[in-house]
């Protein structure tokens, strides 16, 4: 049966999910995307839980809708993270519901906003809540996935875990979300590339933080007078408010680089920055899960498995990737770096090819058991499909 989902819920109708039924409370809270209702357990165990329902509107754009909302449970049941909005349960069937934990608390934009009479995180405070969410999204990241929606708004201060993000409608996880033409964020907050050209990676998540910890730090939105056309900060948190040291609000600017390459590219390299350890590595690295690997003469990327008879290869490969959608090859690209220092990709036998992606260049399939010279900042699709776009993508870093 195709799933369906039609609209918002009525208070008193009851969800039957998959591990428990549910009834509705309030009326729904209606969004962009989707409608939200506060809803019980139904043998008043006192659980209560969210349940989110795709916005219907007799458009295309309902298809989009439904999508999201069941890639968003496909994405939340993997996660299991204390700054991360718990996936509880799903209905199937006619219409499809998410339900999550009920989180207590208000939104960052709540709290921090000038529009609703909030004031400014302090600089300490600051740096509390940036570091869970940089926890939170190197949690993400690790799962292949990359949140695209970071902004105040789906931030909740909460009393004992300081931090949780909600709203995972625009997660991209393998080719989740690649519909042609569909690009998915918000503005104000999301990566201008995601708007360009689709290609979201780590330091896109990493540039939504730089302007979620402008908008704690001065309680403004960055937008009209403090940006530029090209989407980066034309002011610091220091120009618009003096108590943020120079030094924090140098590091906010670098996140908030229109240009990806420029920013912070993993949530490490961020926390770093913020501690003022970072430090340039100085070799060939590549960005996997966002987690670096050196490059030191080769490095092998393969899919998590135990190696046979079936293996024509040495063995072993260096990076493993988790890949349950089953695209990626036990021994899928090679990296090399040459005695002249440059850096080659190398397809090793893959089921389904790669494709490079430089600035403005657009994606370049490569041809299998061919090779293609890297350059700095190039994004490496471990799989590409022209319908689908790219699959588990990876950022080539020069050193």
């Amino acid at each position: 049966m195709e799933l369906k989902t039609i609209g918002p819920l009525s208070v008193g109708s009851k969800v039957v999910g998959e591990h428990g039924a549910y009834v509705v409370v309030s009326p729904p809270i209606i969004g962009g995307m989707g409608c939200v209702h506060r809803g019980e357990g139904e043998r008043h165990t006192g659980q209560r839980v969210a349940l989110k329902t795709a916005r219907e509107e007799g458009t295309d754009r309902d298809d989009l809708c439904r999508q999201m909302l069941m890639d968003e449970a496909d994405i939340l049941r993997g996660m299991d993270h204390p700054n991360i909005v718990k996936y509880v349960d799903r209905q199937l069937g006619h219409q499809f519901v998410l339900v999550e934990e009920y989180v207590d608390g208000k939104s960052f934009f709540e709290t921090f906003g000038e529009k609703r009479g909030g004031k400014p995180a302090s600089e300490n405070e600051t740096r509390i809540y940036a570091d869970r969410i940089l926890d939170a999204l190197q949690y993400i990241h690790s799962k292949n996935v990359i949140y695209r929606d970071l902004k105040p708004h789906n931030i909740i201060k909460h009393p004992g875990r300081q931090v949780v993000l909600l709203d995972f409608g625009a997660a991209k996880q393998g080719y989740l979300h690649t519909l042609s033409g569909t690009f998915v964020g918000t503005d104000v907050w999301s990566a201008p590339e995601q708007f360009a050209t689709g290609e979201a990676t780590e330091a896109s998540d990493i540039y939504a933080l730089g302007k979620t910890l402008f908008f704690l730090l001065t309680g403004k939105e960055p937008t009209g007078a403090f940006m530029r056309h090209d989407g980066s900060l034309l002011k610091g948190p220091h120009d618009v408010n003096s108590s943020v040291s120079k030094e924090l609000s140098e590091v906010i600017l670098r996140a908030v680089q229109s240009d990806p390459r420029l920013r912070p590219q993993t949530a490490d390299d961020m926390r770093r920055l913020l501690k003022g350890t970072w430090q340039q590595l100085g070799v060939p690295n590549i960005i996997v899960g966002g987690t670096r690997h050196e490059i030191r003469k080769e490095l092998e990327i393969g899919k998590t498995h135990k190696c046979g008879a079936g293996c024509q290869t040495k063995g072993h490969v260096d990076v493993s990737i988790n890949d349950p959608g089953d695209y990626v090859s036990r021994h899928h690209a090679r990296i090399t770096v040459d005695t002249f220092g440059r850096s080659w990709l190398e397809d090793i036998g893959s089921t389904n090819r790669m494709a490079v992606s430089r600035k403005n260049l657009g994606w370049l399939t490569i041809p299998k058991h061919s090779r293609y010279e890297l350059k700095d900042k190039d994004l490496i699709a471990l799989v590409y499909a022209d319908s689908k776009g790219p699959y588990m993508t990876l950022t080539f870093n020069a050193g």
